[in-house]
């Protein structure tokens, strides 16, 4: 099996101790049941399973078989993985034995070879070709495949090859490089003009020509070219400045925009990773890497485009000018040149490393952070504010000592630079001035050969320590490309289908799956959901039910077998295509940072109001909402702060319903829901799942009661499945479950039900409708909810103001006489305040207990009439109190609160808003609403109808709101 059995073990297969049987399977493990290395076969005949060894020289024994057993005997296989290795095992009767030890490198091949005999023992045969595709060489490499698939590591290239692809990443902006070095290269002609003028200025002006004894003739004229030369050096400092200016700006557009591509590439590469990476790697490494370590290669492009080059440059051209000058100076300049190369050298090699260590250190310390912000309630709720302190200050001294190390070393080398470099300059200052001195060279000459000197060294200099940020940017861009290189294990096919109706028809053939290829999550599971049936998976915590519903929509990929929707594998549709079919609640409900609208219409953000609104009512999500001061348009926190835990599972079931998948999963979806929600819920989706194929799991039994058929998985396998009833027959782990949470007495009569199917019709006809028919929010009248439409409007009851009777009562109470019925203290909630103030708008009131119920809704208010608009229109200003800006006065900062002068529709008014994002917020479209330290609101429409110089006054006070 993907390896040619040695002669000996051949030979062995010959003696009668292996009886000659025909060959079946053969696999090589690395070590013994002591844990060394050694080489042991597993040979598998038509009627037995052998573990052979062959010889050892230093023991002095032969090839040998070790051990024997009939396959008849066998009842069952399975790998167990301990630390390191694993064994095969071989189950006889309530036994499981050791067969055979193997490390961890070979895992995948001998799951493999459990698979194939499971299959041998089942069927009595199995594939001899697909045995040999999961050898040993196959196997390895399938297993290493995916390795690098979840983890991402791959060997670090070099750094050359590292430099390559980031000058590659700037061909989309050669004009503006190449355009740069133009700049660079003007600049650097310019700045050799100032020393040479200094020379002249000196030997030829100033160099005791202009005497008392000239005419004034010759001193006005020496004057006049003194101011010359001064107006040129002026000229040439501003042409430099303004080079200077242009540069930096290109340079940091090319920064900036590279970074940006860069972030955008990895957030890109993040989202198409599969989901197994996400678990394998911390959510503030990943962050670091996004984040920090572009900025690492923002850094080293603004150098490489707007300083290296012009230094590089510079060094050039003053090297010429200092040998035009004085060669023997010159000369004498480069002699600490030998020393410089061989410290930067050194320091390359140390300081990469230091580098690493710091890089690594912000992300540790980028996890901490995470971590502790996100588990907030659970360190409060524990009182472990201490312990994480302490864990975060660890990791905060490690960064400081990584970062100190860093400091250190550069301030190390640049003193060291400085030194070596100071000498040279000395040296020159004797040669030079002994030269001067015995009038072998002007001071003006020197003077200049000393000013180059300083514009030599400078430059120099900073090429000589950009080791520093080469090092960082060679760290950081490491990082960098590691992520953009990962293999990503659940790819696009290469021909993928696109189905356009899904039917929902489900087939699991034969699948296996482990999350790190050594212990299964799921073994050999198959079974099949029809169309439009409802399924329910129970099992204890760990047996693989939600690995099973994350396989359908390909948020992990099958190791072996196949998952077909429609007779099609779900690894040959396009995922977009096959995610759009399939909508999930997930265990853990997960909301972004918006308004409960766009949370809701996350799948379909172009949904209409009325898709959103029934969707709400559907899953139970509408009244709490329209409690909420903006009721849809209400913003979230992140992750859904704000709501309940049951608040925001609603949401996400919501959110499900509205994406109208053809094939609809549960995972402990009613979780964190009280019982009358969960009953709620449970009836809207029964009806909302009618015709779709719907896959529920579930921890509290009596939400399974209903479906259709019960998957009761166990360690990963498919152990039982049936009915309800069936499976409290077969008296198995099933209805062990039930006994543990109902006690027996309801498991036996639930048995006596299925042994009497007349009586359980009886039953069943004398429960309450409510067990089977959805009810309606207790505000509607007589349970009635009219549709206007197809879809899922038949949860929202619209009212047209045609059979309704709306007037003031005594006290100037609201009253409205709907269906003959007469309801006091009417009130009016708006659903989307911001973007329909006078559209979808809901008629409530209060009942005794205080307690508010809604009659109904209105779609279009201007469709009413006129004397009810005027009506509502008063009961919403009752309720609403809004301040609409009309312009800004004035905005003055006041140590972090903002000094606010407005025109409203009342006047001008004064009021005081902290600068933060909780005062002032999105509303609606292009809208904010300021909210001042008394909770009073300021609306401003449409901040970019405000005038020119208003608009830029709020945006420069509110620009991250």
């Amino acid at each position: 099996m993907g390896r040619t059995l040695p002669t000996e073990i051949a030979n062995l297969m010959g003696t009668s101790q292996l009886q000659g049987r025909a060959l079946l399977l053969a696999v090589c493990t690395d070590i013994d049941e002591g844990g060394h290395a050694t080489n042991q076969w597993l040979i598998v005949t038509e009627c037995e399973l052998s573990v052979a060894a062959p010889s050892d020289p230093l023991k002095q024994q032969n090839a040998r078989c070790l051990r024997t057993f009939p396959l008849a005997k066998i009842e069952g296989y399975r790998t167990k993985v301990e630390v390191g290795s694993g064994y095969l095992q071989i189950r006889q009767g309530q036994v499981w034995i050791d067969v055979l030890r193997f490390s961890n490198r070979l895992s995948h091949q001998f799951r493999d070879a459990v698979h194939k005999l499971e299959e041998l023992r089942r069927y009595g045969a199995f594939s001899v070709e697909a045995a040999a595709e999961g050898g040993t060489e196959s196997g390895a490499s399938g297993a290493d495949e995916k390795k690098d698939s979840a983890d991402g590591g791959k060997p670090s290239v070099p750094s050359w090859q590292t430099l390559r692809r980031v000058f590659g990443l700037l061909q989309p902006y050669g004009r503006r490089a190449i355009l740069i070095g133009c700049l660079s290269i003007v600049a650097v002609v310019i700045e050799l003009a100032p020393p040479w003028l200094q020379m002249v200025m000196v030997d030829r002006v100033l160099g005791g020509k202009g005497t008392t004894s000239q005419s004034s003739v010759q001193v006005g004229s020496v004057l006049f070219t003194l101011a010359g030369i001064v107006s040129c050096l002026a000229l040439i400092r501003l042409v430099a400045a303004v080079l200077s200016v242009w540069k930096a700006k290109l340079s940091s557009d090319i920064g900036t925009r590279l970074t940006a591509d860069l972030r955008t590439q990895m957030v890109d590469k993040l989202q198409r990773l599969s989901v197994s990476y996400h678990d394998r790697n911390q959510v503030g490494m990943l962050m670091s890497r996004v984040s920090y370590d572009t900025e690492a290669m923002h850094t080293f492009m603004y150098q490489i485009s707007g300083g290296f080059v012009l230094q590089v440059l510079q060094l050039l051209a003053i090297g010429v000018m200092l040998f035009v000058l004085n060669a023997k100076l010159a000369f004498y300049t480069l002699l600490p040149m030998p020393l410089v190369l061989v410290a930067s050298w050194f320091f390359c090699r140390t300081l990469y490393v230091r580098h690493s260590r710091y890089w690594d250190a912000v992300g540790h310390q980028a996890s901490a952070l995470t971590s502790l912000l996100s588990g907030i309630r659970v360190v409060k709720s524990f009182t472990q504010e201490p312990r994480e302190q302490a864990k975060f200050s660890s990791n905060s001294e490690r960064l400081r000592e990584s970062r100190l190390s860093v400091d250190l070393a550069n301030a190390t080398f640049s003193s060291l630079i400085g030194f070596l470099f100071g000498l040279g300059g000395l040296i020159v200052w004797y040669v030079g001035g002994s030269d001067v001195l015995a009038d072998k060279m002007t001071l003006g000459s020197l003077m200049a050969f000393l000013a180059y000197l300083s514009m030599f060294y400078a430059p120099l200099t900073s090429v000589s320590e950009g080791a520093s940020w080469i090092s960082s940017f060679l760290t950081a861009s490491h990082r960098i490309f590691d992520l953009l290189d990962t293999p990503v294990s659940v790819s696009e096919p290469t021909a993928p289908q696109t189905i356009d109706k899904v039917e929902g028809h489900i087939r699991f053939n034969q699948v296996n799956f482990s999350y790190d290829d050594q212990r299964p999550a799921l073994e050999d599971v198959s079974f099949e959901v029809r169309k439009g049936e409802s399924v329910g998976i129970v099992g204890r915590s760990g047996s693989g039910k939600s690995t099973l519903v994350c396989l359908i929509s390909r948020l992990y990929d099958v190791d072996s077998g196949s998952i077909t929707i429609d007779g099609v594998d779900v690894r040959q549709i396009n995922t977009a295509n096959l995610r759009r079919h399939v909508g999930m609640v997930q265990q853990e409900p997960f909301l972004f940072e918006g308004t409960v609208a766009s949370n809701i219409a996350y799948g379909d953000p172009d949904a209409s109001p009325e898709r959103i609104l029934a969707s709400a009512k559907a899953a139970s999500v509408h009244d709490f909402v329209l409690r909420m001061p903006f009721s849809y348009e209400s913003i979230l926190g992140e992750g859904g702060a704000g709501l309940s835990g049951g608040e925001r599972q609603r949401v996400s079931i919501a959110r499900a319903i509205l994406y109208d998948p053809q094939i609809l999963i549960l995972d402990e979806a009613t979780a964190s829901i009280d019982t009358e929600s969960e009953r709620l819920i449970q009836a809207s989706v029964e009806r909302f799942s009618k015709g779709r194929t719907m896959l529920a799991i579930a921890h509290r039994l009596s939400t399974l009661e209903s479906v259709d058929r019960l998957l009761v998985m166990d360690q990963g396998r498919l152990i039982e499945q049936g009915t309800h009833h069936e499976l409290l027959s077969a008296n198995g782990v099933y209805a062990r479950l039930t006994r543990m949470q109902f006690g027996a007495n309801h498991v036996q009569g639930a048995v006596m039900v299925a042994t009497e199917p007349e009586n359980a019709a009886a039953d069943d006809a004398e429960q309450p409708a409510e067990d089977h028919d959805f009810q309606s929010d207790p505000g509607d009248v007589d349970g009635a909810g009219t549709s206007s439409g197809e879809g899922l409007e038949w949860e929202i009851r619209w009212l047209d103001g045609q059979n309704i009777k709306l007037f003031v009562g005594p006290n100037d109470v609201l009253t409205l006489n709907l269906d003959g019925q007469e309801f006091l203290g009417i009130y009016t909630v708006r659903a989307f305040p911001a973007t329909h103030s006078e559209n979808y708008l809901s008629l409530r009131y209060a009942d005794p207990s205080g307690k508010d119920h809604e009659l109904g809704m209105i779609r279009r208010l201007s469709d009413w009439p006129t004397e009810y608009q005027e009506l509502i229109r008063r009961a919403l200003n009752r309720r609403y109190l809004l301040r609409t800006v009309k312009s800004l006065v004035s905005l003055r900062d006041d140590n972090g609160f903002v000094q606010c002068s407005a025109e409203t529709e009342d006047g001008r008014v004064e009021f005081t808003v902290h600068n933060n994002p909780h005062c002032v917020k999105t509303f609606g479209y292009n809208g904010r609403l300021l909210t001042d330290t008394d909770q009073n609101h300021y609306l401003i429409h449409d901040v970019d109808e405000l005038p020119f110089m208003q608009k830029r006054l709020f945006r420069q006070y509110f620009h991250e709101m």
